[in-house]
């Protein structure tokens, strides 16, 4: 297993943190996930949920193709990217 890269971890940590991003307005924050997602090898899939919710950003769905073992399960990380005021 391979050591984290603290220094690498604080900055997008910190880079992410700076970006504004209240509750029905997580555009920017998206657009800076999904780079951040696609750059590493994901696909990604906005849903339409912002029509539902008033929001200016839907939910991401991000999948990194890989193989599966047996026994292995998927992984899933879900988070909010709205902050509150």
């Amino acid at each position: 297993m391979s050591k984290v890269n603290k220094e690498r971890l604080f900055n997008t940590f910190k880079e992410l943190v700076e970006i504004d991003s209240l509750t029905y307005g997580e555009r920017k924050i998206a657009d800076a996930v999904m780079g951040k997602l696609k750059a590493l090898g994901f696909s990604i899939y906005e849903d339409d949920s912002a029509a539902m919710t008033g929001s200016d950003a839907s939910n991401i769905h991000a999948i990194l193709p890989g193989e599966k073992n047996d026994g292995e399960k998927p992984v899933l990380f879900m988070a909010h990217m709205d902050t509150m005021q």
